[in-house]
């Protein structure tokens, strides 16, 4: 990205850097529960076992529901150790100034970027 930036015509080569860069892993509610084994033991609660009609009926009213799968919550919690220095280890502020990181997400775990142009802050010297 400071590349991209260093082209544009108006900026000044000398001296362009990032000042901070966020890193955050989404918050997923309860993630070792599965969606769809919670939401049949729920329906099935309330069904007798010897009432066979009632316990399909159960468990087709969660199935053609479609159980909603874990989505993540609205809040992201910070964790700069997702920020990795090119040589290795956390990146500290001067490898994030230099432009010289990597963001490394778990291993199971995809990479997001959001970002809106309020996110960028341009400074003049």
């Amino acid at each position: 990205m400071l590349e991209a930036v260093k082209k544009v015509s108006d900026v000044k080569k000398e001296g362009t850097s990032i000042a901070d860069v966020r890193t955050l892993k989404t918050d997923i509610e309860n993630a070792a529960a599965d969606p769809l084994v919670e939401a049949l033991v729920a329906s099935l609660s309330e069904v007798s076992p010897a009432d066979t009609q009632g316990v399909r009926n159960a468990i087709t009213s969660v199935i053609d529901a479609k159980a909603a799968a874990l989505v993540p919550s609205a809040t992201g919690i910070p964790d700069r150790s997702l920020m990795q220095s090119r040589a290795g280890g956390r990146a500290g502020d001067s490898d994030i100034a230099a432009g010289e990181f990597l963001i490394v997400p778990p291993t199971t775990f995809s990479l997001v970027l959001e970002m809106e142009s309020t996110d960028i802050i341009v400074r003049e010297s």
